[in-house]
């Protein structure tokens, strides 16, 4: 039996552990970074996809009230949002290899759906508290 030694052990293979692992590292500190690969190299957990796109969550069941904890929730995830571009050049210079980033979110939802239209209402409602661009499309607009 091989004997590994280390400062911290970070359990979680994930963005969040290699994230974490990679700020301990930054500060000094040995880093063994251990689980489960990635099912597929280059992407993110499934529970990641959504971390950067701020309104893509949201739905009727957030508490619009500018002193809601769902309106600190949605603002905290804007801020994260805002330092990505920041953390992903620190990423790219620490890995040597370019960090792409996408902006924007796509959301389709059936608009025969009642609960899908007051979604949808609830992103824009969302998007306008936090000063986001927003453009609903009637179905009827879209090209097919």
């Amino acid at each position: 039996m091989t004997t590994i030694s280390c400062d911290v052990l970070v359990a979680g293979t994930g963005i969040i552990g290699a994230a974490c692992a990679l700020a301990l590292a930054d500060h000094g500190l040995d880093v063994l970074c251990t689980g489960e690969p990635a099912a597929t190299l280059g992407t993110a957990s499934s529970a990641a996809g959504a971390m950067l796109g701020v309104l893509g969550e949201v739905t009727t069941d957030d508490d619009p009230a500018p002193d809601s904890l769902d309106d600190h929730a949605l603002r905290l995830r804007h801020r994260a949002a805002q330092a990505w571009p920041d953390w992903a050049e620190h990423l790219a210079q620490t890995a040597e290899t370019p960090v792409p980033i996408r902006y924007g979110t796509t959301v389709i939802a059936s608009a025969s759906q009642p609960g899908d239209r007051a979604n949808l209402r609830a992103i824009t409602a969302a998007a306008d508290r936090l000063g986001l661009p927003a453009h609903p499309i009637d179905p009827a607009d879209v090209p097919y």
